[in-house]
Formats: structure tokens, sequence, C-alpha cells
């Protein structure tokens, strides 16, 4: 849909196939659902991928979801396994998680 070969995902319209594993489009469900489990949780680490080519978007959408829902979004770089294994996550995940 971003890059507008398909109309919607219902009705994609056309000859188009494929799967979409719709991760951009449930970041906002997956912030309600953290939400839910963890009320009191201000400050919420995302491990992100910064090579991957929707990482973009995916920044504005999760920023835009935990503006509505009062949260403080906090983006890791883990575009690589030696980054991830490092301790950067650990380091910057500390403020991260319930008040």
């Amino acid at each position: 849909m971003g890059r507008g070969l398909v109309a919607n995902l219902a009705r994609p319209g056309g000859n188009a196939t494929g799967i979409s594993f719709l991760s951009v489009e449930l970041d906002r469900k997956r912030l309600e659902l953290l939400r839910e489990v963890m009320p009191n949780a201000a400050v919420i680490a995302v491990l992100l991928n910064a090579k991957n080519p929707q990482a973009e978007t995916q920044t504005g959408e999760v920023r835009q979801a935990a503006l509505v829902l009062g949260l403080q979004i906090n983006f890791l770089n883990a575009s690589t396994e030696a980054v991830h294994s490092s301790g950067a996550s650990r380091r910057g995940s500390r403020n991260a998680g319930p008040n």
C-alpha cells in the first residue's frame, strides 16, 4: 500500500499477489496491547533495524501512536547481531518499562 502497488489489503485489485507481515500497520495495536498489559509504563524501548526500508515509516507510526497513548519511545538500533549483543540495547532499555 505504501508504495502504491495496491489500493488496500482487503481488496488489492489487479493481479497483485504476495504476502504482507503488516508490521507497520500493527505497530499502533502492539502499543495499545502493551499499554493494557503494563498500564503504568511511561517509557517504551523499541528495537529497530535502521537498515530496513520500512524503518522511517515504522518510526513515524510508532511515534504517532505513542503520542496518542501518552508514551515516550526510545528507539534502539538493532541492525546487526553485534550491535544487539554489545549491550547497547540493555543500556538503552534500562529506563524503559514500568515506573
